[in-house]
């Protein structure tokens, strides 16, 4: 063994690689968290707007123009309150 050397030739390559893996853990593991919590959070809530939009439309309680007319107010962003 060398002990008075740092890292062999092979040794920083699999250290950036290590590093790299372990990132990408994390960085997933935090996008899974939130991705279930929003889910979680929809499904708490019940159905979202447009989902009883579309059941309004299947079940005739509203017209093909109504329901496009709806739709896209649903889609504009909202806007805070001052």
């Amino acid at each position: 063994m060398n002990w008075n050397s740092h890292m062999s030739s092979g040794e920083w390559i699999f250290s950036i690689l290590a590093t790299v893996i372990v990132l990408s853990l994390v960085i997933a593991a935090g996008l899974w968290i939130a991705h279930e919590l929003r889910n979680r959070r929809n499904a708490a809530g019940g159905p979202s707007a447009l989902e009883i939009l579309d059941r309004r439309l299947a079940s005739g309680e509203l017209k093909a123009d109504q329901y496009d007319e709806l739709r896209r107010t649903l889609a504009r962003p909202v806007r805070a309150r001052a």
